[in-house]
């Protein structure tokens, strides 16, 4: 059920949305920026989706595995950066928080999230 009071909405959590992850501190360029560093609004879109979906399908998923689905499209490091800003913006929590096991699955509103990037 759509809630127009529920917290997710009401932060403006996807002020992130135009800011997608920051690239990697070696000069590496994600799939969703152009070799001018500018940012590709429709593949990053689509990378957000299809690592959202991924792990909606497959809960507890680590990011090489991730990374195996989603291959040759993704490499792990930048699995691991969409992983962190979905966390950011809570369409992804930790399956088995505090316990050093990686592994997640979606949050309550990952659908709206991406839906509304």
């Amino acid at each position: 059920v759509f809630d127009d009071a529920h917290p997710l909405i009401r932060s403006n959590m996807l002020s992130k949305e135009h800011n997608p992850p920051p690239k990697p501190h070696d000069g590496a360029l994600p799939l969703w920026y152009d070799i001018n560093d500018q940012l590709i609004p429709g593949l990053w879109r689509k990378v957000i989706g299809a690592v959202l979906a991924t792990i909606m399908q497959r809960p507890g998923i680590e990011a090489k595995e991730v990374t195996r689905l989603l291959s040759p499209a993704l490499e792990e490091w930048e699995a691991r950066l969409v992983v962190e800003w979905a966390f950011g913006v809570d369409a992804l929590k930790e399956v088995a928080p505090g316990t050093g096991i990686e592994g997640w699955t979606v949050g309550e509103w990952w659908w709206w999230v991406a839906g509304k990037i």
